[in-house]
């Protein structure tokens, strides 16, 4: 079983059917009804790059918790809130965290967990633009009391998988700063270089990788599992992948809380 934490990139972000959507606007975009809005984000999940490379290695089973706009803590918070307590004792799981910028974060909000991207003017609110910018004069020390943050989340994943028997690995824009210190799950980023093999497959109207861009990084990724970590390709393909996309925030109170504890 392959589980995928991560942003954007991660959902699936950018793989259109241009069928009957224009092409020079977005999900985003004013005008544009939720049944187009629910479709794209179908095809998002669909042909996203964690199917792909479930596909590639074989696997029976593909868990996307990728999410638009994620932070590294929203990543762990919301698998915590949701599978904690949950047991794959059918499965081999294999955890692949694409990592957010680590700039970004989260805190709850109305039961939910909201994250926050401080240098992004086309998805914040001015309220929310100008708490990031807060947040970046506050820490003083950027990017390197962000990427502490986000080694403090990695350390927690790593201890996590341990116990329950999982294996890990994670790749990030802030690798140059990370991999030093967790190396031993590091998958690599600039070394494959994503974005040069990619090229032109960039939807223009969002700036993602279309299929074909997701599908090369699903080759890039399954190459480079093959040659440094051929345990996690299983001697047999599974020939009927299921795969499930569960990455929103789901919202949470005192009481529910409790009560998932009660499943400890």
């Amino acid at each position: 079983m392959l589980i995928t934490l991560g942003c954007s990139y991660t959902e699936g972000m950018g793989c259109y059917d241009f069928t009957d959507f224009p092409k020079h606007l977005t999900v985003y975009s004013d005008g544009v009804t939720q049944e187009q809005i629910d479709h794209q984000y179908n095809q998002f999940h669909k042909k996203s790059w964690p199917v792909k490379l479930g596909k590639l290695l074989g696997y029976d089973k593909v868990l996307n918790l990728g999410y638009s706009g994620s932070s590294q803590s929203s990543n762990m918070k919301i698998f915590m809130q949701k599978y904690r307590n949950f047991d794959f004792y059918e499965y081999d799981v294999f955890i692949l965290w694409w990592i957010p910028s680590s700039h970004r974060f989260s805190f709850y909000r109305n039961g939910r967990v909201f994250s926050i991207i401080p240098n992004s003017d086309t998805v914040n609110s001015d309220e929310v633009g100008t708490l990031g910018r807060h947040y970046l004069n506050f820490i003083q020390n950027y990017p390197e009391d962000c990427v502490l943050e986000t080694k403090f989340y990695l350390d927690l994943m790593e201890d996590f998988c341990k116990l329950k028997n999982y294996k890990l690995l994670w790749i990030s824009e802030d690798d140059i700063y990370l991999k030093n210190t967790n190396k031993s799950t590091w998958l690599g980023y600039y070394e494959h270089n994503f974005w040069g093999p990619i090229g032109d497959n960039i939807n223009p109207s969002c700036g993602h990788p279309n299929e074909k861009g997701y599908d090369i990084i699903s080759k890039l990724i399954y190459n480079s599992l093959k040659e440094k970590h051929p345990y996690l390709i299983p001697e047999t393909s599974s020939s009927n992948m299921e795969w499930i996309w569960d990455g929103a925030p789901i919202e949470m109170n005192i009481e529910a809380e409790k009560e998932s504890q009660k499943l400890i």
